[in-house]
């Protein structure tokens, strides 16, 4: 720790530069997008800063369960103007004092030459050297509140002086706590205050960076020409997506308190990396199925690859998983959770067939249902009309309808919803599990 804290120091020496400005953030979702019940904070993103002067500096953090980061940035650009300073070397006034367990202290190089700095106790020994040699221009310097041995000093006033050949000051400082811990940059300190009429010589130009925000469940975001010139503070929304097993990105929508799939399924492997089995023209084949299925509608790669794929029922309850970590295909009471968002009634979320009044045209898509059968898509849902696979085989009803499995039995059928071009409402039953539907997935 000792030789940590050293290194630290002579490196902000050699700096041109006088203080370090936070740029702080929160992160937050699309969570309040569409009928969403509101965004919320999103942990363990990677928000990266890089420095666009061309000299690849780059600085990063982590979001805390409340979305929020901080990165400490150098404020590299220093004015030159300095020489209207009445002295060719100034000692200013540490910050923060008091303090504990660390104190910045600055000085003003308006001419180059020698300079010391010591800290002395209240007796007048000295009890640290923080710097001694030959400088070239202004700059700053962190006491950890220990002495040259690194040992820490008690709590108490000290003196700081500033020495060169012909001139000599010195400052009180106050060390509220004798209490130890070791300074990182996590804990750099703001721009200490500027006397009056010395703001030319140090006050920092603006700096411009870009920022990345990066983590396994968003999509990449991107802020470019940020200006900076003191403490910063952003707020940022950044969409949450889902990564399959493929590693295809779908969007996702917050619909009330659930995050759904906003597009239909395509994954074409299991968790364990095996292919779910493609059926392509063969109808017997697929009617005479037990075990996992998927093909796409028509056998035809004209079919819109926004209709993803169909699949049975029991490609979805294969134990191989076909839904990635924290997603899983929904049940028919998820389906009703939705629906009773929606406006269903207690009655209706238990019925077959047609039910509710619009809560389907909420679903569905605003373009590419047939006979004037666009929906309003309200929620974000976007349900396309794909069509399907009957028991016997074959395709039918696309841009007419679409149907969505549950992962829910009833004997030897399965729950599912469906949609039509005709209808605003949103049809529940149960069928065959060899039918091909397609799949939205619901977030654990």
């Amino acid at each position: 720790m000792k030789r940590t804290i050293l290194v630290f120091c002579s490196i902000f020496l050699t700096t041109p530069c006088f203080s370090q400005f936070i740029f702080s953030g929160t992160v937050m979702d699309n969570g309040g997008d569409y009928l969403g019940s509101g965004a919320e904070p999103v942990q363990d993103l990677t928000v990266t800063i890089m420095a666009e002067d061309g000299n690849n500096t780059s600085m990063s953090a982590t979001t805390d369960s409340q979305g929020s980061f901080s990165i400490i940035l150098p404020a590299t650009h220093v004015r030159t103007d300095a020489g209207t300073t009445p002295h060719g070397f100034r000692l200013l006034q540490n910050y923060p004092n008091p303090f504990n367990p660390s104190t910045v202290v600055g000085f003003i190089v308006n001419e180059p030459g020698p300079v010391t700095i010591d800290i002395y106790d209240i007796r007048g020994r000295k009890i640290r050297k923080l710097l001694d040699g030959f400088q070239q221009e202004s700059g700053w310097i962190v006491w950890d509140a220990t002495d040259d041995n690194a040992v820490p000093v008690a709590a108490g006033v000290y003196i700081c002086c500033l020495n060169t050949a012909d001139t000599r000051t010195a400052i009180k400082m106050v060390l509220s706590d004798g209490r130890h811990r070791s300074l990182s940059p996590a804990a750099a300190l703001p721009l200490p205050p500027v006397p009056a009429g010395e703001s030319n010589a140090l006050t920092p130009q603006p700096d411009r960076y870009k920022m990345l925000i990066t983590g396994t469940d968003i999509r990449p975001f991107t802020m470019e020409n940020i200006v900076v010139s003191g403490n910063h503070h952003v707020a940022v929304t950044v969409e949450r997506v889902v990564r399959d097993n493929d590693g295809t990105l779908y969007d996702v929508v917050k619909i009330g308190d659930q995050w759904w799939m906003a597009e239909n399924l395509k994954v074409r492997r299991f968790r364990n990396g095996e292919v779910i089995p493609f059926i392509t023209g063969y109808v017997d084949e697929w009617a005479n199925l037990s075990t996992p299925g998927s093909c796409v509608y028509g056998d035809s790669e004209d079919t819109p690859e926004s209709y993803g794929l169909l699949y049975n029922w029991y490609a979805l309850a294969d134990n191989r998983g076909i839904t990635p970590p924290g997603w899983h295909v929904p049940s028919d009471l998820e389906f009703k959770e939705l629906e009773s968002f929606l406006g269903l009634t207690g009655t209706q979320l238990d019925s077959i067939g047609r039910r509710g009044s619009d809560q389907g045209m909420k679903l569905k898509s605003q373009t590419f249902w047939a006979d004037d059968g666009n929906g309003t898509n309200e929620t974000g849902f976007c349900a396309l009309p794909c069509g399907y696979r009957v028991k016997e085989g074959y395709y039918g009803s696309e841009t007419r309808a679409c149907a969505f499995w549950t992962l829910t039995q009833i004997g030897e059928n399965a729950w599912y919803r469906s949609l039509g071009g005709q209808s605003s409402q949103i049809y529940r039953n149960h069928t065959d599990k060899v039918y091909g539907f397609s799949v939205r997935l619901v977030r654990d």
